[in-house]
């Protein structure tokens, strides 16, 4: 598998993209417990560090509207990796693995009477929000590369933390 295979998977719903590659459904379920139990050793507060820009672009973000995770990690992983840097406060749900896409979680969490714009850096999650009304903003600095992310024509396409912090002051 090389890094263009692997980054390639997440050109969709990660989930069922892994599926495909892996071909036999006992095979994928092997994978994804074995997955599930080596995430908390590659995926915590001390492995992951946020950007160094993170914590002012949380706080300037919540100064505007309500923050919400939605995520392919476990979402307890993602609370303790918040906690760690005092930022989970900031945020009003985190939501965690669904195999079924992150499109279900929009739509369940969804509300027509507020704006809704979801930060993202995989031209995947850009896909999962085509059709809804959802305003997509693509960051340059995560997973995926500008030219992966224009592929997938996300609403705005934000290559510096401040600028996202400024469009989203003006929408």
């Amino acid at each position: 598998l090389s890094q263009a295979d692997y980054s390639a998977l997440f050109n969709g719903n990660i989930h069922k993209n892994v599926s495909n590659f892996i071909g036999d459904a006992q095979q994928f379920h092997k994978f994804t417990d074995f997955k599930y139990k080596i995430f908390s050793d590659l995926y915590n507060e001390n492995t992951v560090k946020p950007f160094d820009f993170a914590d002012k672009m949380i706080k300037s973000l919540a100064g505007f509207s309500e923050l919400i995770i939605i995520s392919s990690a476990p979402e307890n992983l993602i609370f303790k990796i918040l906690k760690n840097k005092n930022l989970d406060v900031y945020f009003k749900s985190i939501f965690g693995i669904n195999k079924n896409g992150k499109r279900e979680t929009f739509v369940k969490q969804f509300d027509k009477n507020k704006d809704f714009y979801f930060i993202t850096d995989t031209a995947g999650d850009i896909l999962e929000v085509k059709g809804l009304d959802i305003v997509s903003l693509a960051v340059t600095w995560g997973f995926h590369n500008e030219k992966n992310l224009l592929e997938v024509e996300p609403n705005y396409i934000v290559n510096e933390y401040h600028k996202l912090i400024n469009l989203i002051s003006k929408v």
